[in-house]
């Protein structure tokens, strides 16, 4: 609180100032901006790294399910690593599988079981086919 002269009768009177001033409302949110800028590339980052592990998460089940059926089934009957796992045949729980399927995306939904045992292992995300390659 601050004393100051009236003007009218020359008595003194408190003069209540409350609340922040428009410069300084201006500098926190310049700071705010800046602080949000320097971070929002390090989120984005986190957030493409968080989506490809759940990718490379669901890649790894439906490679079990190739496995297991790999083990259970005549030679003849195999699952090459040449074939991509939309095209893999039905796997039993079929009903489980579909769904995993329809969580995958590209690059992990085109790539074939070969590629993506690599992928998994290493930790490299799969490269999408380029335009006219089959």
């Amino acid at each position: 609180m601050l004393l100051s002269k009236n003007d009218k009768g020359g008595k003194m009177m408190f003069n209540n100032k409350k609340g922040f001033s428009l410069v300084e409302l201006l500098i926190v949110l310049g700071i705010s901006a800046i602080l949000m800028a320097m971070s929002a590339p390090k989120y984005q980052g986190m957030v493409e790294k968080a989506q490809d592990l759940e990718q490379r998460s669901y890649v790894r089940e439906a490679l079990n399910y190739v496995d297991v059926h790999n083990l259970e089934c005549p030679v003849d009957k195999r699952i090459s690593d040449t074939v991509s796992l939309p095209n893999v045949p039905f796997l039993g729980e079929e009903e489980v599988y579909q769904k995993l399927m329809g969580k995958l995306v590209a690059p992990y939904d085109t790539a074939t079981i070969g590629v993506l045992r690599v992928a998994v292992e290493t930790g490299v995300r799969p490269s999408l086919p380029k335009e006219g390659t089959p």
